[in-house]
């Protein structure tokens, strides 16, 4: 059996000038981690995505894509090795 990694909806943390997003991830359909997006200072205010997945350092990244991708890659990677 596969598992499946799937996103649920953004929603804003903290308003402002510096918005702050978090994005639940979910790993066949429980709460496993979640992506958050803010602004980033020291790099001319682009923004910054977190990784926090459960068992995991957290990690930065630049794009969207990037988090999903590793999110991913982390779930999955833990689900085979668990077995």
């Amino acid at each position: 059996m596969s598992s499946r990694v799937t996103f649920g909806r953004t929603k804003v943390v903290q308003g402002g000038p510096s918005p702050l997003t978090e994005t639940e991830v979910r790993l066949d359909g429980v709460p496993a981690g979640r992506i958050i997006s803010r602004a980033n200072p020291n790099v001319g205010g682009s923004i910054e995505y977190q990784v926090q997945i459960e068992g995991e350092p957290g990690t930065s990244v630049t794009t969207l894509s990037s988090a999903r991708a590793l999110a991913h890659d982390f779930l999955i990677k833990g689900k085979v090795s668990s077995r």
